[in-house]
């Protein structure tokens, strides 16, 4: 079968997928860059079947690896961030209006939804990405997120309080005029984020 990375023939060849992935990975790595999408014949793997080695048992003509480098990575996973940012905040503010017309039951919905996202971004954002802004030498950064990250939890406290309570107006008022000021501010700092990097990759490019 034949091994495309970014769209380009690798010029390697399998006979079995967990081999072509072990070929494509290592070409990848060897070019310093990191897979980003597996596809076989056009059709991407997801993370489920890469854990329990479902691809394993799969046949394909063709294996297809897009990869990005460390820097590219990072800033389309700051870009995500700011996304999944602004789309918790419009369920949070979609819950707070649905408990302001007594439509607890649906508003519980969004806030979850709302939560989950940022549990996500927390995972794969927070503790992953924006750790490595200090590896590129800068420390304006690492400086900003433990405000940020007190910020936040104190947003997360006053909603877990209310919930508690079962203080509804309380949630209400804090899903739709204290939390957007939290949103914003972490929107903005993975903005500075994504300028570090930016500014990284062009003094290496000098």
């Amino acid at each position: 079968m034949r091994i495309l990375i970014d769209g380009n023939d690798s010029g390697l060849t399998a006979e079995t997928v967990p081999e072509a992935l072990e070929q494509g990975m290592n070409a990848v790595d060897a070019a310093g860059r990191i897979v980003v999408e597996i596809s076989l014949d056009d059709h991407p793997l997801d993370a489920n079947q890469l854990e329990n080695g479902a691809y394993e048992t799969l046949s394909a003509e063709t294996v297809s690896m897009m990869s990005l480098a460390p820097n590219e990575l990072l800033l389309a996973t700051f870009e995500l961030g700011r996304n999944a940012i602004d789309a918790a905040q419009k369920h949070f503010h979609s819950a707070a209006e649905m408990i302001q017309s007594g439509n607890d039951a649906n508003a519980m919905n969004e806030l979850h939804e709302g939560i989950d996202l940022w549990c996500t971004i927390d995972q794969t954002v927070f503790r992953e990405a924006v750790p490595k802004i200090a590896e590129l030498g800068d420390d304006r950064t690492p400086k900003g997120l433990e405000r940020h990250v007190n910020e936040l939890k104190d947003a997360l406290e006053s909603i877990r309080t209310a919930i508690e309570s079962s203080d509804f107006a309380g949630l209400s008022d804090a899903l739709m005029y204290e939390f957007p000021e939290t949103s914003a501010g972490w929107s903005t700092f993975l903005g500075h984020c994504s300028q570090a990097v930016a500014d990284h990759s062009e003094k290496e490019a000098e």
